[in-house]
């Protein structure tokens, strides 16, 4: 059996049920959007949704990618549009080992098992690794946009504590959108690196990009820039709404105290 069926037969068997599994956890998130019009606006069409992707607290999770903010994405695209967001996942680490027996095992066994294994959970792999040809993802992709479906694609490539000036977006998500004619959705979530503890989650979806309005080394930097704002536009949110409960709270106590207000 090749290896590739190896990978899609562990992916339909235990990776898709324990994916089944996490999307439940996910529903019991209390989940807060804002821009939710420019979300809206973009249900009757596919497009690229890019965001930050969280770096969650358990070890386990980090080396799997079953963040919580995938499926909380998933969740709010589903129920405020009713599409199916399909989740692009990287199928190798981006480089080849050194050493012959290395590099051969990576590429006889480990790349396509986890090509296959990806596959297998329904999701969309791509190779990272320089030189090779990513023609599957490039099908894969037009089937769902075919369909109607949005894609998400994490252009940091790895996760993160934060998402911050410093952050460098890696190319790939402006080419998919340029090749197929699909608008850039940004996107910024927070306060969602625990399966453990669910505590409140700020999504906030930003103004679409045309990437046809521009140059395609202009597209990471616009879309980082946008980004930024809606993590400055939540911070803002946050610290407003903390301000009004403590108000709140002062005049619970006043009128505690003497009767009135």
């Amino acid at each position: 059996m090749e290896v590739a069926k190896v990978g899609e037969i562990f992916g339909k068997h235990i990776g898709k049920p324990v994916m089944d599994v996490l999307r439940k956890q996910a529903k019991d998130f209390p989940l807060f959007i804002s821009g939710l019009n420019n979300l809206q606006a973009l249900a009757g069409e596919p497009y690229v949704l890019v965001s930050n992707h969280v770096r969650p607290d358990v070890p386990l999770f980090k080396q799997s990618g079953a963040s919580p903010d995938v499926f909380l994405l998933e969740r709010a695209v589903a129920e405020e549009t009713g599409r199916q967001l399909k989740i692009v996942a990287r199928s190798d680490s981006g480089h080849l080992r050194e050493g012959d027996y290395q590099r051969r095992f990576q590429q006889e066994f480990e790349h396509p098992f986890m090509r296959g294994l990806i596959g297998g959970m329904d999701l969309i792999p791509v190779k990272r690794v320089p030189g090779r040809i990513n023609l599957g993802f490039v099908k894969q992709v037009r089937k769902a946009i075919s369909e109607g479906n949005p894609l998400l694609i994490f252009p940091e490539g790895r996760h993160s504590d934060d998402f911050d000036e410093n952050t460098n977006l890696k190319s790939g998500f402006e080419y998919v959108a340029s090749k197929f004619s699909l608008r850039i959705l940004p996107a910024y979530i927070q306060g969602c690196n625990s399966w453990r503890v669910k505590e409140n989650v700020h999504l906030g979806f930003g103004e679409p990009i045309a990437p046809w309005d521009y140059d395609a080394e202009e597209i990471p930097e616009i879309t980082k820039r946008k980004i930024l704002a809606l993590k400055e536009q939540q911070r803002n949110e946050v610290e407003l709404g903390r301000a009004l409960i403590r108000d709140h709270i002062h005049e619970m106590e006043a009128f505690t105290a003497d009767g009135t207000l």
